[in-house]
């Protein structure tokens, strides 16, 4: 199971909560235990998209539309679009 997290003072717990989740979505029964955990931070990877980096990055992009309203932005740094299907579009709009 690959997890994105943002808070890594919570990262020894995210294996319980890991299982308990795959229990109460009927993935594995109860009876299963995890026999094997392993952890690997991967550093300077894309960020997590918490609602308050979404808002921050929106606020900026905004911000920089209204000081330069002859520049187009698109993409994933605006805040607004992060998956490639979606900048495709924003950038064919």
């Amino acid at each position: 199971v690959e997890i994105l997290y943002d808070r890594p003072e919570e990262v020894e717990t995210l294996p319980d909560v890991v299982v308990a989740e795959l229990r109460q979505m009927a993935i594995i029964g109860s009876e299963h235990q995890l026999r094997h955990r392993h952890v690997l931070d991967l550093p300077e990877t894309f960020p997590v998209l918490t609602p308050e980096l979404l808002a921050a990055s929106r606020s900026l992009t905004d911000q920089a539309r209204v000081t330069f309203p002859h520049v187009t932005f698109c993409g994933r740094g605006t805040g607004y679009v992060f998956a490639m299907q979606e900048v495709l579009v924003d950038v064919y709009r």
